[in-house]
């Protein structure tokens, strides 16, 4: 899976700006009084503006075996968010590393190192080393029916988890974080893993794909073929 688009809700409009473009230095695609665009390595990341204060959580991957280096790059632009003490924090099940920190709109960010996708560069570590947006946050009511809907309307496979209590689907390069949302907090903050309002374009099995989230329910819609 591919996710090419992700739309966000963003109180802080002009603070997510400031962080985003001026502090992080991702290159801007579009600006106006009620939403920006940047781009992530192949992905395209929107914030419009929200009255209501809404958070979530994505991943962004990066070079693999480079989690040192981005931390080292990140530390001085950011406050990292610490699980068990510790800044970096392993997957061993998923042969991968992370690290987490908040922007403006305290949304959890992370940066992901997937030493499975051999991701590589002998550049130093910077914003235009993050290959793509590989992760959302999907906060649902009922995670098994959801991955079934995914599954059966866009081919979506089971990366990883047990459809009880969490599940991951999709692959390495873009996945639905799919948990819980009436007992789920978002690693590694105490934020509770709330349903907001959001819009994700992704491409799975040379096919196109459009998801909305109202905050209550998902809908898949299929658009035109690659």
């Amino acid at each position: 899976m591919i996710i090419e688009k992700l739309t966000l809700q963003s109180h802080n409009l002009s603070e997510q700006f400031d962080f985003y473009v001026e502090k992080l230095g991702f290159d801007l695609l579009q600006k106006s009084d009620d939403s920006f665009s940047i781009k992530i390595g192949r992905s395209v990341l929107v914030f419009q503006k929200s009255p209501a204060k809404c958070y979530y959580h994505f991943a962004l991957n990066i070079p693999s075996f480079r989690i040192l280096k981005a931390m080292n790059w990140v530390k001085d632009r950011v406050t990292f968010l610490k699980y068990k003490n510790e800044t970096i924090v392993d997957f061993p099940n998923w042969n991968a590393k992370a690290l987490y920190f908040f922007d403006a709109d305290n949304n959890i960010v992370e940066f992901i190192d997937r030493r499975n996708l051999k991701y590589e560069t002998h550049e130093l570590f910077s914003i235009k080393s993050i290959f793509e947006i590989s992760e959302v946050g999907l906060p649902v009511n009922n995670i098994r029916n959801t991955f079934q809907q995914l599954n059966e309307q866009a081919g979506i496979q089971r990366y990883s988890g047990n459809l009880d209590d969490f599940c991951a689907a999709g692959n390495e390069h873009g996945l639905f974080i799919i948990v819980n949302q009436n007992d789920k907090k978002w690693l590694p903050t105490t934020l509770p893993a709330t349903a907001f309002p959001f819009e994700l374009e992704f491409q799975n099995d040379l096919e196109k794909y459009l998801l909305k989230c109202d905050g209550k329910e998902i809908r898949l819609e299929k658009k035109n073929k690659m």
